[in-house]
């Protein structure tokens, strides 16, 4: 579901060459992993270095945060739900 949000916001810009699918695939393997190189190294369906990489994380992760990040997270909670965190967290 997100997936295809996050693919019909990626536009080419400089990175025509390259499909918003190729694009959005090693960043989430980048921040489900926390590696680049050996993930990248390793995929042969996307083969692209390191300086491309770069300028990708850097037109995708802005997308992700603002689609996401609005859709996803909330910092209003219940009066329930504190109670909750509170017995969780103070034992």
């Amino acid at each position: 579901m997100y997936a295809q949000k996050l693919l019909s916001l990626i536009i080419k810009g400089d990175l025509s060459h390259l499909s918003p699918d190729v694009q959005l695939a090693p960043v989430l393997r980048f921040l489900a992993t926390g590696a680049h190189q050996s993930n990248v190294a390793r995929d042969k369906y996307v083969n692209i270095g390191s300086s491309t990489f770069g300028k990708v994380l850097r037109d995708v992760i802005p997308i992700m945060q603002d689609k996401l990040c609005t859709d996803s997270i909330s910092l209003e909670i219940s009066k329930e739900q504190l109670k909750q965190s509170r017995d969780y967290f103070m034992w």
